[in-house]
């Protein structure tokens, strides 16, 4: 993550409006245990493009590995409204969101996801 981290920001020296780049470059910061900068990067890309699912997944990831479930929700519930079988397919796998899944709120988001 280290050496992907670098070249993102390179990468970003040159395009700064690359929101790719800088969600990739919040998933490598994570991957590092850089969970600061990981949600100031994540969170730059929602702000400018709030219904980036990519986006809105990895910074409910870096919360829930927060233990910060309000936030994790809200950002699931983001990406679940715009891509509800996708968003649960990486959620199976995904072991960040352990402690998260388990919390009733969390079944009442994806019942409500999948029945839409």
């Amino acid at each position: 993550y280290a050496r992907a981290a670098l070249v993102l920001r390179e990468a970003l020296a040159r395009e700064p409006e690359n929101l790719e780049a800088l969600t990739a470059l919040g998933i490598a910061y994570a991957g590092q245990g850089f969970f600061t900068k990981a949600l100031q990067s994540l969170r730059a890309v929602v702000e400018r493009r709030p219904g980036d699912v990519f986006a809105n997944y990895h910074l409910a990831a870096v919360h829930a590995s927060r233990g910060e479930a309000n936030e994790a929700l809200s950002r699931l519930r983001v990406a679940l409204r715009a891509e509800p079988e996708r968003v649960g397919a990486w959620l199976r796998g995904d072991p960040l969101f352990g402690d998260l899944l388990r919390d009733k709120r969390a079944e009442d988001l994806f019942e409500a996801a999948c029945s839409d």
